[in-house]
């Protein structure tokens, strides 16, 4: 990734800022030039409890060129209260009544507004072994480091007639029997959007599993900031809160 993926950002939050202020920041600090760009609606950081917008152009499936961006809605599901118990489990990243994982998640049983044709739903499930850690400051370099540490498992669907859901690529980690299985089981046949739902809220050992959500789409990097917002994110203003 190139530093144009921050232009994007920047352009898309000055479009934005008649209507919301949003802060941009790049996931990881120490790479900005290659990592996920968000927008996110406070300047609290770590901003892992937030909906947020992303631009990202590390998933080649689908970013078909280096003049594209895979730009939408991001949304993570944090671990469980009883990790923050444990040495080397920041408490940034345990789950409280204030993530909004649990409130959009559930909105996609029915209130959920159709998706336009060729939205991306891309569900990425890390899991955390119970261990201890020592020597972990930065929450976002240690959330790195565990993700990396553990292989996730990730299913990737194509949106038709605004609802309908089509398998468009998968990767699962036989590592984990049970994750590997509620994929199979639960997430890949999944035809509606509604029928997600429940197997995100659903996961086994739930405790330990960091869910990444982004549902979005791609466009040309050179899409005026304007367009990009009115066009593609704006739609996404009802779950950009602060608090």
């Amino acid at each position: 990734m190139d530093s144009g993926v921050s232009a994007v950002a920047y352009k898309v939050k000055e479009a934005a800022a008649r209507e919301i202020e949003l802060a941009a920041r790049p996931f990881d600090r120490f790479h900005p030039d290659a990592t996920v760009w968000w927008l996110i609606p406070s300047g609290e950081w770590p901003a892992f409890k937030f909906g947020k917008l992303f631009f990202d152009t590390e998933l080649p499936t689908m970013v078909p060129d280096a003049d594209s961006i895979f730009c939408g809605f991001y949304i993570e599901k944090g671990l469980g209260a009883p990790l923050s118990a444990i040495r080397g489990y920041n408490p940034s990243w345990i789950m409280g009544p204030d993530w909004l994982w649990e409130e959009f998640v559930d909105s996609l049983r029915s209130i959920f507004p159709p998706l336009p044709d060729g939205t991306f739903v891309s569900i990425y499930a890390s899991f955390f072994p119970p261990q201890e850690e020592r020597g972990i400051t930065d929450p976002v370099e240690g959330l790195l480091t565990k993700k990396q540490a553990f292989k996730g498992s990730w299913a990737l669907f194509t949106v038709e007639n605004g609802t309908k859901l089509r398998l468009y690529d998968k990767e699962l980690n036989p590592a984990n029997p049970e994750i590997e299985e509620h994929f199979r089981d639960a997430i890949l046949p999944a035809t509606e959007i509604t029928d997600i739902a429940a197997p995100l809220l659903r996961f086994p050992q739930s405790d330990w599993m960091w869910i990444d959500l982004c549902i979005g789409q791609v466009a040309s990097r050179d899409t005026r900031g304007e367009e990009l917002w009115s066009q593609h994110l704006k739609s996404w203003l009802p779950w950009l809160r602060s608090a």
